[in-house]
């Protein structure tokens, strides 16, 4: 079973990036990002992977409470022990950053997006245009995470004004890079799935688009697709049958997170399905039976397949990537 499990710190900078730094490698951000993601050839660089370089990122990793606590099997051996200490874990991440090194930018971003790593311990200044910066600079270097980050900071809106025809291009980029939370925060925010300061029409195009996308998320493996799915039968276009159909293939995927997605169509009074010897039975489940949900908690009416939700069948083909372009709006 595979799910979707990843670090805010040592993994994709959710929406961080550090002190933008002066380079003669450096583009000013506000030229790169009028870009819609898509770098010129002059705009890129290779990221610094010499020794040197990693040697500091890691020794900010052996300080990084985070890294500590989630990942302490990823620090090196010989660094262990270490005390964590947050404002050197930053002046390292700047150092290594200020350099070249990818993995010192992404951490750092997430240190400006969290306020971490400041002199005063009660003093948290978040610096989201910084950490929007050190997107850029990770996306220049080829790194998927800063497409993401950008993605996300231009569908916020946190750093400036939100633009969701930008996220989207941004999230394509990294979809096209074969990158799996690429692809299923496109198809979330084809589908209106993912919070928004701006209302984003309803466009027939992206929400199909959208559907396929999560569907070869789930095709891979990932439960998330299905969740999302079934998020949106039961959100956007409100089908219960559908809805049900999505929950109970995310448990047949998820461990050991059974029956989350499934219990809150049977949990409450006003819903259709109200069944609390359903929901009993659901969270009896063990922590490997998520795959077993029809037949330790079947349905009356017998399992529920795609046909009988309404649903065409099961997509057999992988998503053809290269053909992701913008959708606007209309």
């Amino acid at each position: 079973m595979v799910k979707v499990m990843i670090s805010v710190v040592a993994t994709v900078g959710f929406l961080g990036l550090g002190l933008y730094f002066a380079t003669a490698n450096t583009v000013p951000a506000k030229n790169l990002t009028d870009k819609m993601c898509m770098f010129n050839d002059s705009d890129l660089i290779a990221p610094n992977t010499s020794p040197e370089a990693e040697q500091i990122y890691q020794r900010a990793r052996a300080h990084d409470l985070t890294i500590m606590v989630e990942m302490p099997e990823t620090i090196p051996v010989e660094l262990r022990g270490i005390e964590p200490d947050r404002v050197e874990a930053r002046r390292l991440y700047s150092q290594a950053a200020e350099i070249g090194h990818v993995g010192a930018m992404n951490n750092l971003s997430v240190y400006e997006q969290n306020g971490w790593g400041h002199s005063d311990p009660d003093s948290f200044p978040r610096d989201h245009q910084a950490a929007f910066r050190w997107n850029v600079e990770m996306a220049r270097r080829g790194d998927v995470r800063g497409y993401i980050g950008m993605g996300l900071y231009h569908h916020s809106g946190r750093a400036g004004p939100a633009d969701p025809t930008r996220a989207q291009a941004c999230f394509i980029e990294a979809a096209r890079r074969d990158d799996l939370r690429g692809i299923l925060l496109l198809g979330r925010h084809d589908l209106n799935l993912l919070q928004s300061l701006l209302p984003i029409p309803a466009n027939r195009d992206r929400i199909t688009r959208g559907k396929a996308l999560l569907e070869e998320v789930s095709r891979r493996g990932d439960p998330e697709g299905f969740a999302q799915l079934s998020l949106h039968y039961f959100l956007k276009e409100p089908a219960p049958l559908k809805r049900e159909y999505y929950a109970r293939e995310a448990e047949k995927l998820s461990d050991p997170y059974f029956g989350t997605n499934v219990i809150p169509i049977y949990k409450f009074e006003d819903q259709p399905l109200y069944d609390p010897d359903m929901v009993a039975c659901l969270k009896a489940l063990g922590p490997s039976e998520g795959p077993l949900i029809d037949e330790r908690c079947p349905r009356p009416d017998g399992p529920l397949t795609r046909e009988a939700a309404g649903l065409p069948p099961t997509p057999v083909q992988p998503f053809d990537l290269s053909s992701l372009t913008v959708i606007r709006s209309r």
